[in-house]
């Protein structure tokens, strides 16, 4: 996806969700913004923040499923797309620093937010215009397949060339890059590459 224009390929099923307005109605409708804000302060997510937030943040990830991308897409999309701006997620963050937020703070808000949603989602009546094909079964394999997502997150290592002449990338950097793999069920460490 070319990054000089505006990230706007929104998937059809989202395109409801497009609209500021329908976008709040459906975030507040299934989870209210004073239990987003309660979930932040209870894990402490906002601590120390200074350039990502968790109410900004869990609505950039929510933005991002109407378009899809990467990590970097996101990053783009938080800091130049006029659609991330108008549903209250304009971050300006590097791959880099997201990455290492995502590291280092707590996952468990998040963890809470995806029950809340995926509850809202089984209570959806079969006749209901969103779901209207969607039956227990499926809801069923959406929530297994969640379970046996694997989560990567990678991180270089920078070490003197002096003690790692085996890892050296230049004359003055030496590194190696470690790749964690996180299952998604349990969030557990899965394995490391």
């Amino acid at each position: 996806m070319p990054r000089s224009k505006t990230i706007r390929r929104v998937q059809s099923k989202y395109r409801d969700l497009v609209s500021p307005r329908n976008f709040e109605q459906f975030l507040n409708g299934v989870i209210p913004s004073e239990h987003r804000a309660e979930l932040a302060d209870r894990f402490d997510y906002d601590w120390h923040a200074h350039k990502l937030f968790f109410e900004p943040y869990f609505r950039a990830l929510v933005t991002r499923q109407f378009t899809g991308g990467s990590l970097g897409d996101l990053q783009y999309g938080m800091a130049h797309d006029p659609l991330y701006a108008a549903h209250g997620a304009k971050l300006e963050i590097s791959v880099a620093g997201l990455s290492k937020a995502n590291a280092n703070r707590p996952v468990e808000p998040f963890l809470y937010l995806l029950r809340d949603v995926l509850q809202a989602i089984g209570k959806i009546p079969s006749s209901g215009k969103v779901l209207r094909e969607v039956d227990t079964a499926t809801l069923k394999g959406i929530a297994h397949l969640l379970e046996q997502t694997r989560i990567f997150d990678a991180t270089t290592f920078q070490l003197p060339v002096k003690i790692a002449h085996w890892a050296q990338v230049n004359d003055t950097n030496a590194g190696f890059k470690l790749q964690l793999r996180l299952a998604g069920g349990y969030g557990g460490l899965d394995r490391s590459y």
